[in-house]
């Protein structure tokens, strides 16, 4: 039977289906599939498959039947062919075994004659070989008679060079004495040198730290007697016990609550001393550089420098170490009107004012202008906020520093404005000259301020000179030791080498270890040598002994092997004759072997066992003849099942066909789904999808359930449907989360600058004075658009700068705000409009 495919069942039973459950009518195409329909035709191919299942059944059970009686009759023929097998082996074993026994009598013969043979080419062999080594044994003796002349002499000859070897072990040590004396010398006169050295650059380093405290001391001295130098400051500041700490401090086991404890402190001189370094020095004077820019951008006078100043601002610079505040200045720089003391160390000379400016820091300070960022720039920011705040008529920005500090200071705090004190002393008019400190300290120190910078101001132009020419001054007091010391170092890495008299008394003693070691090691090898030689002669005497016997044994062969050689001879020619015989044997004719008894039986028992053979055959192909026949009787049942279970399996094909179109039209992956796209809005979107299978919609919870994930920010989001009740399998679906629409708001504004600052140098305004910002989502960048070209706006921060130069009138700027947005947020840009009016 030709089987159907798959495709072709199918077609077939949807057509029988029709036919069977809608006779007589006709239909339109349509997307819709009758799953009813279906699950009936699932019904009808299980029934075909089972009737199918039983006929094959039937037919297996009548092939087992004739499997069986074939079975059987193949058994008996298996049996019989078996026995006359076995018969006609044992017939062709005897023969064999005849056939070999005759073979064996005549090999049996052959060999014992080869062996004669044999045995006399080995006779003649051993007479020979004997001959030979009687010769090698002769030889050999010879050549170890010989081989113990030569020792004798090469052990004569070693004992010379032995005796050479000894002479230079004998005198060495004498001269490696003296060679480690040298290098002891040598090496002595190094470390003595290294040491000088390093006193050396001890004393120059000593020098380099001093240089500055001392430049500074000799400066202040040569102002004159009524100026105070370092060490004076300190020896008066040791007398202030009234002027107290707010918080003592325990330092180098002491408590320090006043000047007058930290001025006797052990390590207040080298904290003050930090102050003079080089590097602060300079920095110091970068400081004061900075210093004289603000007032210069102020319409202010610069200032020149005071060397008693600058020791002033290293006293206060080293007291705030132990506590903050202006504790020196408060003591001895000031009257109650704030102007300095007639004694105060800010008042020497010709001057009257005095102030000072102090910061700390926990780090170290690495710049000059750090300090001023709080002086000057936050200052200035709080103090235009007081002008802008309008609570004190008549205070503006070109108000004198002295007239502020008559006048509006304590209104000023008590309307809660910040400091404003620091930005008051570096722009006040008053002041000409200045002094500035500025050092970290390191190590085990009394507060966490270990970064502190100070300035003081008088002034006293009479005694100051200008920054430049102090700090050539202080590069001037530098240079000398900066030179000694940079000599010294060279001098002590130079000496970290080892010199030519170190490394040639080391060479020198070196060689001469070298050669003693070498002469020991050449007496120990003569000596070994010898002992060698001396044994291998006593060896070779032993061995001259055992080839003279062995000479001698070898010549008793010789005689041994020459009478084996003729008994050999008489055997060979006896072997002969009896080959002869046995070579003629013939197993069909009984005259050439009667007189070998064991032969006879061989050749009766093959003859036998040949006949039983014959007739065991005959049986065998009888019992072949029954099988035959029980074979084609089997053959024709096998043919009937296999038709059967062909049509059985043809069944089953038509039955899983069946259950896969019912499964192909409930399965929910073969849908048409739809979700519509969403916009962001912060919560979990979970958007009805729309199901259609087989031209049907179908219900949510009755015919599917739903998952969602990923469904919160903008972007693709999934829904998974679930087959339910009569549907099965599942799907994932994607859909869209646009992002939401941007809410930033901004607006510009309108700002004044003044004219009178503008001349002198380019104004800023701070983003939140031109342009109002709010509920902004990303970073927010601004693009100006339209305006004067001496109008620019920094993209990131959006604060607006004025060129100087620019003139008075009102200008309008045009620039676009855009808000990056972000993952959830569109990005947005808005135009404003900014009008500036310098006036």
């Amino acid at each position: 039977m030709k089987r159907m495919t798959k495709k072709a069942i199918a077609v077939l039973l949807s057509a029988l289906m029709i036919c069977a459950y809608m006779p007589g009518l006709a239909f339109a195409e349509t997307e819709s599939v009758d799953v009813d329909a279906l699950r009936q035709a699932v019904s009808d191919a299980k029934v075909q498959m089972d009737l199918a299942e039983n006929a094959m059944n039937d037919a297996q059970e009548a092939e087992a039947e004739a499997k069986s009686t074939l079975d059987e009759k193949n058994g008996a023929a298996k049996e019989a062919d078996g026995k006359a097998t076995a018969a006609e082996k044992n017939a062709a074993s005897l023969e064999s075994t005849r056939d070999e026994a005759f073979q064996a009598a005549k090999d049996a013969a052959e060999q014992e004659y080869e062996d004669a043979k044999a045995a006399l080419s080995a006779a003649e062999k051993a007479l020979k070989d004997a001959q030979a080594d009687y010769s090698t044994k002769s030889t050999a003796l010879e050549t170890a008679l010989a081989d113990k002349a030569s020792l004798q002499s090469e052990i004569e000859t070693l004992t010379s060079e032995k005796a050479q070897l000894q002479e230079q072990v004998d005198s060495l040590p004498a001269e490696i004495e003296a060679a480690q004396t040298t290098l002891n010398q040598a090496q002595a006169q190094w470390e003595q040198d290294q040491a000088d050295a390093a006193a050396a650059l001890e004393s120059a380093q000593a020098a380099y730290d001093a240089a500055g405290y001392t430049f500074i001391n000799n400066k202040i001295d040569a102002l004159g007697s009524e100026f105070f130098n370092l060490d004076e400051m300190t020896e008066i500041c040791k007398s202030y016990s009234d002027a107290t700490f707010s918080s003592p401090v325990t330092f180098n086991g002491k408590t320090i609550s006043s000047l007058a404890d930290a001025a006797k402190d052990a390590s207040f001189k080298e904290f003050l001393q930090s102050n003079c370094s080089k590097e602060n020095l300079l920095l110091s004077m970068d400081m004061i550089d900075r210093s004289n820019e603000i007032r210069e951008a102020e319409g202010k006078s610069t200032m020149e420098v005071s060397y008693q100043l600058m020791g002033v601002a290293m006293m206060s610079n080293t007291f705030t170490l132990y506590s903050r505040g202006h504790i020196l200045f408060d003591k001895n720089g000031k009257d109650s009107e704030g102007y300095a003391n007639t004694d105060s160390f800010w008042a020497i000379g010709p001057a009257k004012t005095g102030n000072e400016n102090l910061y700390y820091c926990t780090g170290k300070i690495m710049n000059a202008n750090q300090p001023y960022i709080g002086w000057y720039d936050e200052e200035k920011a709080e103090f235009q906020k007081v002008v802008d705040s309008g609570q004190f008529p008549g205070l503006t920005m070109q108000t004198s520093t002295r007239e502020v500090w008559a006048k509006y200071t304590s209104d000023i705090s008590d309307a809660g404005f910040g400091i404003i004190g620091h930005y008051l002393t570096l722009k006040n008019e008053e002041y000409t000259t200045t002094g500035a400190a500025v050092t970290y300290n390191s190590g085990t120190v009394p507060t966490s301020w270990r970064g502190r910078a100070t300035q003081s101001f008088n002034d006293d132009e009479q005694n100051s000179i200008t920054v430049s020419q102090c700090r050539n001054e202080i590069n001037a007091a530098f240079a000398e030791v900066e030179e000694a010391l940079t000599e010294a170092q060279a001098r002590k890495e130079a000496l970290k080498v080892k010199p030519e008299s170190v490394t040639s008394a080391e060479t020198a003693l070196k060689e001469k270890q070298d050669q003693l070691a070498a002469a020991k090691a050449g007496v120990a090898e003569k000596q070994g040598q010898i002992t060698e030689k001396n044994s291998e002669l006593e060896d070779l005497k032993t061995e001259i002994e055992k080839k003279t016997a062995a000479k001698e044994t070898a010549a008793d062969l010789v005689t041994e092997k020459e009478t084996a050689k003729g008994e050999a001879e008489t055997l060979c020619q006896e072997k002969e004759a009896a080959n002869t015989k046995a070579q003629a044997l013939d197993t069909s004719d009984s005259s050439t072997y009667k007189d070998y008894p064991d032969l006879v039986t061989a050749a009766e028992n093959a003859r036998v066992a040949r006949g039983d053979a014959e007739d065991a055959r005959t049986d065998a192909d009888n019992a072949k003849t029954n099988a035959e026949t029980a074979k084609t009787a089997y053959d024709a049942k096998h043919s009937d099942y296999l038709t059967k279970k062909t049509a059985y399996e043809t069944a089953c094909e038509v039955y899983q066909d069946a259950v896969d179109t019912l499964t192909e039209a409930t399965d929910v992956k073969n849908a048409k789904i739809s979700v519509s796209a969403q916009t962001y809005s912060g919560k979990r979107l979970m958007p009805a999808p729309k199901v259609v299978l087989n031209g049907k919609t179908l219900v949510k919870d009755e015919d599917y359930t739903v998952r969602y994930a990923n469904n919160v920010n903008a972007g693709t989001a999934s829904v998974t449907i679930i087959g339910n009740g009569l549907y099965c399998g599942e799907t994932v679906v994607k859909f869209t989360i646009k992002k939401a629409s941007n809410t930033m708001m901004a607006k510009g504004l309108k700002v004044t600058v003044k004219y009178k600052k503008l001349k002198k140098k380019a104004q800023t305004v701070k983003r939140a004075k031109a342009i109002s910002l709010s509920k902004k989502k990303g970073t927010v960048t601004y693009q100006k658009f339209s305006g004067n070209k001496k109008i620019t706006i920094n993209k990131k921060s959006g604060q607006i700068t004025l060129k100087k130069g620019l003139k008075k009138g009102t200008y309008i700027v045009k620039i676009n705000v855009t808000d990056s947005g972000t993952k959830n947020y569109n990005k947005l840009t808005k135009p404003v409009t900014v009008t500036i009016k310098v006036k």
